[in-house]
């Protein structure tokens, strides 16, 4: 596993690492998608669920799975299961459910295909790798609320984290634009990871529009698209400028004021 970090006993990867972060301590989780049962092994081990169920669909991470928890000595904790999604989880089995290293559309089909089970566990924590704005949306459309997220790189690729739990409230069914495409939680405290992904689809935007311009009727649909999603990355990018900007001002004044005592 490349760029690891290691607690424990078991080294996880920065993305996973991302995913273990957000897990609540004294948990029961099910890992959906287990593959070798890294994540699950972490958890026992550094006593952060007391009891995880790990989940595929196919045989072959399944064995994998039940090898690497025999060496680790978490069989006692660590049950293996074969399941599609978590139709073989019995409600109310996880307060966590963690899904990671898959498309957001998969990840919405298999919480909406067992949605009582889903909607039993008091913390969500998806890790998709794709079409997170839909994610987000689901999210909020199924009464939780995005808690936090997190933003890595690894092996050249970005990588999304979010912990999602019960909301208290109905949450606001109104659409935050830039939240859902980027994340609220990582625009409110300018991540540097978020903004490094923002210049560089800002970049790669610039450069289609240039390739679009002056085409046929597609092409000038697709134009607007690109358009519009060039418009949102300046907006959430603008972010960062007036927070600088703000704490320019804010560290003129009190030098201002330090002099002014002197």
């Amino acid at each position: 596993m490349s760029d690891q970090m290691q607690r424990g006993g078991i080294r996880l990867s920065k993305r996973l690492q991302m995913s273990a972060d957000f897990v609540r301590r004294g948990c029961a989780a099910a890992d959906v998608g287990c593959d070798h049962a890294y994540m699950a092994i972490y958890l026992v081990l550094n006593r952060i669920a007391g009891r995880v169920i790990a989940m595929d669909v196919n045989e072959g991470p399944l064995e994998r799975a039940r090898k690497n928890i025999k060496q680790y000595g978490c069989a006692d904790q660590i049950e293996v299961r074969r399941s599609d999604g978590i139709q073989e989880l019995k409600c109310g089995e996880a307060d966590t459910i963690l899904c990671a290293g898959m498309g957001g559309r998969l990840m919405i089909r298999i919480l909406s295909e067992s949605m009582q089970t889903a909607r039993a566990a008091d913390e969500w924590i998806l890790q998709p790798q794709s079409e997170i704005l839909p994610v987000r949306r689901y999210i909020r459309e199924s009464g939780y609320r995005i808690a936090e997220e997190a933003m890595c790189t690894e092996d050249g690729k970005y990588y999304t984290a979010i912990h999602a739990v019960k909301a208290e409230e109905i949450p606001d069914p109104s659409d935050d634009r830039l939240g859902d495409r980027f994340g609220r939680p990582l625009l409110n405290r300018r991540d540097p990871v978020l903004r490094q992904f923002l210049l560089k689809e800002e970049a790669a935007a610039v450069q289609i529009r240039s390739g679009l311009s002056g085409q046929t009727k597609n092409g000038a649909e697709a134009l607007a698209r690109i358009e519009e999603k060039l418009a949102d990355i300046r907006e959430a990018l603008a972010m960062w400028k007036d927070w600088e900007d703000g704490n320019g001002r804010q560290n003129s004044c009190d030098s201002e004021q330090q002099n002014q005592r002197i």
